[in-house]
């Protein structure tokens, strides 16, 4: 009877205890608070970052350039850091210029879609325009020295680098005669440049002027006409024993010792028998270059503290950044409204020395506006 008792007890006190499951702590879910991350593949070497993770915590931010654009920028890295080693930023910049106080339309800044990857910061060009001299011309062909060549008379020419080019123009006059003339032109907004000016007068007699841009005086000049006469002045009459055509040149040296040339193709009044193709230019103009509008800047910080950005002409033509969705996001710590992006990438940072690749690269970002 009484082991019957003791096992009743004890049926009812297993009973109980499986009516008495342990609970364990239910994980916590936040509303609306997304994952920012990295995943990259940099020389071939497999790297993640995710923000809440290792210290590391997702800034977004704006801010406006020197041309008034508008760049949204996602800064994935380490809270609290000097050098922020193992870091990556993304900056995208507006697809418009906005000369006062900037306020971008968000949807049309940012959407699904690619995007180029700024690779080399824009240039400024440099215009001259050349005036070709009709002497009977029914062609003008221009050889500007940089590949490129024009059948205007006066064309207006855009040079990407500066130095000195060799332009030629041939004429080809009406009744078939054909004229050269080749000049270096120096491609400078403070440069050197010279030109010749010519007028005819008494028969076989001309006079020769020399017109000089930029560089600093004094200026030496040493001209030959031609004819196996010299001189060092700056302008000089000459009379010709026969008419025709002659080959005049002028060498001018200012005081820094830059030099520059001018060549001249002389006819005297009475010469009917040839061609001159001659030509005048402008003084250079520099062109500001256009604002990179809609293109993405990337920038990683290695863990030795380098930085290596996607601003170089060494970018591939297969590099890319292709943002996959765009929707709104939580203010961020400084109460500005923000983007959450997903967006892939592959381009190639250069830090001024050294290239790394990035390849299929899948980020998780966010930006304010």
């Amino acid at each position: 009877m009484k082991v019957l008792k003791f096992l009743c007890v004890f049926f009812l006190f297993v009973g109980l205890l499986s009516c008495n499951k342990k609970e364990y702590p239910k994980p916590q879910v936040t509303e609306n608070s997304p994952v920012f991350y990295s995943k990259l593949t940099i020389n071939n070497q497999a790297l993640e970052l995710q923000a809440g993770i290792d210290g590391y915590y997702m800034y977004s931010s704006y801010e406006v350039d020197s041309n008034f654009v508008k760049t949204f920028v996602a800064d994935l890295k380490q809270k609290d850091c000097s050098n922020c080693a193992n870091s990556l930023k993304i900056e995208i910049k507006d697809y418009q210029v906005s000369l006062s106080n900037p306020s971008s339309n968000i949807d049309s800044a940012l959407h699904k879609g690619q995007y180029p990857i700024l690779a080399g910061s824009p240039a400024p060009t440099y215009s001259l325009q050349f005036f070709g001299s009709n002497d009977n011309t029914s062609t003008w062909d221009w050889d500007f020295g940089d590949g490129t060549n024009s059948v205007s008379q006066n064309p207006i020419h855009f040079y990407k680098t500066l130095g000195k080019h060799r332009v030629c123009l041939t004429t080809t006059s009406n009744n078939n005669y054909k004229s050269s003339n080749c000049n270096y032109e120096n491609v400078n907004p403070n440069g050197l440049i010279a030109t010749i000016s010519a007028s005819e007068y008494l028969g076989n007699s001309m006079k020769f002027s020399s017109n000089v841009i930029g560089g600093r005086s004094p200026y030496q000049y040493l001209w030959n006409f031609g004819n196996g006469q010299i001189s060092t002045l700056n302008s000089e009459n000459i009379s010709y024993t026969y008419q025709g055509a002659y080959a005049v040149n002028l060498r001018v040296v200012d005081f820094y010792g830059d030099t520059a040339y001018a060549a001249y193709n002389a006819k005297t009044i009475n010469d009917v028998s040839s061609s001159a193709a001659n030509y005048t230019v402008t003084p250079v103009k520099k062109i500001a270059p256009e604002p990179p509008l809609s293109q993405v800047l990337i920038s990683w910080t290695d863990d030795n503290g380098t930085v290596y950005t996607s601003n170089t002409p060494l970018q591939p033509s297969q590099s890319y950044f292709q943002i996959y969705s765009v929707s709104e996001n939580e203010r961020n710590e400084n109460s500005q409204t923000t983007k959450k992006i997903t967006a892939k990438f592959s381009c190639i940072l250069y830090s001024g020395i050294k290239a790394i690749a990035i390849n299929d690269a899948e980020v998780v970002i966010s930006v304010a506006y």
